[in-house]
Parts: C-alpha cells; sequence; structure tokens
C-alpha cells in the first residue's frame, strides 16, 4: 500500500506547469523541429523563463478547454 503511495505522490511532484521544448517533443510524440516552430508561429503557449523558452502547460491545458 505504501509504494502507491509513493507513486502517486511522485507523480504529483513531477508535474510541472512548463516544460521544456525537448520534454514536451518526447512527451507529445512530435518531432523538436514541429514543437520549435508552433512556438515560433504562436500556436504553443510559451513562457520565457531565464534564457529558456518552455512550452505552458497550464495555458495550453487551459487553451484546450475552451
Amino acid at each position: 500500500m505504501s509504494e502507491n503511495v509513493n507513486v502517486k505522490l511522485m507523480e504529483l511532484l513531477s508535474f510541472t506547469p512548463v516544460q521544456t521544448l525537448e520534454r514536451f517533443s518526447f512527451f507529445s510524440g512530435l518531432p523538436e523541429g514541429v514543437v520549435r516552430g508552433m512556438t515560433e508561429r504562436g500556436q504553443l503557449p510559451t513562457r520565457k523563463i531565464g534564457k529558456r523558452r518552455l512550452v505552458n502547460l497550464v495555458k495550453l491545458a487551459q487553451e484546450c478547454s475552451e
């Protein structure tokens, strides 16, 4: 039983509101070049944090639910 709780806790802690383009590409199954193009055309919401541009998963989920 405690193993199941640990797995759920790890799943919860592993969620972040933003992802790198590479990680988003991996989980979505889209090639990195496609993801990069979609962000450059404004088709994927992004957020710049420091030097990196990250896919904003919260905003993407909101847009998908509209």
